[in-house]
């Protein structure tokens, strides 16, 4: 896959594109474009939490002598300094620590220079015995990918914590649905008609979205926290006609049932 991009409404998306795609060929229709954000998350995260996993660390990097704890000890440190700092810096981080990438079907693999990490923990290079000697390992991590239009989204296939993604579109919708609703209940406006005219949008639009502000509390927070669904949209949430009373129907309808 290669790096690319595209603009809109003054903002930059960065994607990663199988080259069948960037070239335009007649295989493209087999391609994967995947948000860059998304893959690089998985990695910055897996990279961190591989340096505050002292057991992991021993094991992938033969760590041993005197000076053990103290290297385990700058490893967490360097795990919690590479969430904190800006973008360049953990760019460099991975730069030098990350061999490649592999994406499939079923995982997404993470192939490091393991000399790499022992430097930056402060043990250097070692002699060790040839059965031991390797200069990179891989951190497997489980995913499944769902199409979500034109894009593929990425969800973690074990039972780790979820990525946090929150969704401004939804949010938005959420929002209008909550802020037309106040409006009516206030008296701004005298009937879903006058407030359709007033913000130039059918009224049929408005009609499904003011029952969004009887959303029940724990999707309101799931989608201010990027938890929803892959599948819930802001188009699909748009979509939705007479959203359920029931706080039960509402999640198993919006897939927040388990």
């Amino acid at each position: 896959m290669v790096p690319s991009h595209a603009n809109k409404a003054g903002r930059r998306y960065r994607y990663y594109l199988s080259k069948a795609l960037k070239e335009e060929s007649a295989d493209a229709v087999d391609g994967w474009r995947l948000p860059a954000r998304m893959i690089e998350e998985v990695v910055l995260n897996e990279v961190h939490n591989l340096l505050c996993n002292s057991a992991c660390l021993i094991e992938f990097l033969c760590l041993t002598g005197p000076r053990l704890k103290a290297m385990l000890s700058e490893a967490s440190r360097l795990g919690d300094r590479i969430r904190k700092v800006g973008p360049a810096e953990q760019r460099g981080v991975l730069l030098e620590t990350v061999a490649r990438i592999e994406v499939r079907q079923d995982r997404v693999r993470i192939v490091l220079h393991a000399d790499a990490l022992r430097e930056m923990i402060g043990q250097g290079k070692t002699d060790r015995a040839p059965e031991q000697d390797t200069s990179e390992f891989t951190l497997d991590v489980p995913v499944s990918f769902r199409r979500r239009g034109v894009e593929m989204k990425l969800v973690i296939a074990d039972n780790r914590a979820p990525l946090l993604a929150p969704d401004p579109k939804l949010i938005a919708v959420v929002a209008q649905g909550r802020q037309w609703f106040a409006d009516i209940r206030e008296g701004k406006v005298g009937s879903i008609a006058e407030l359709a005219l007033q913000c130039g949008v059918y009224r049929t639009d408005v009609g499904r979205m003011i029952p969004l502000a009887f959303l029940a509390p724990d999707i309101v927070e799931a989608i201010l926290d990027g938890r929803q669904p892959v599948e819930l949209t802001a188009a699909r949430l748009k979509r939705v006609r007479d959203l359920p009373v029931s706080w039960d129907d509402q999640r198993r309808l919006l897939g927040f049932a388990r």
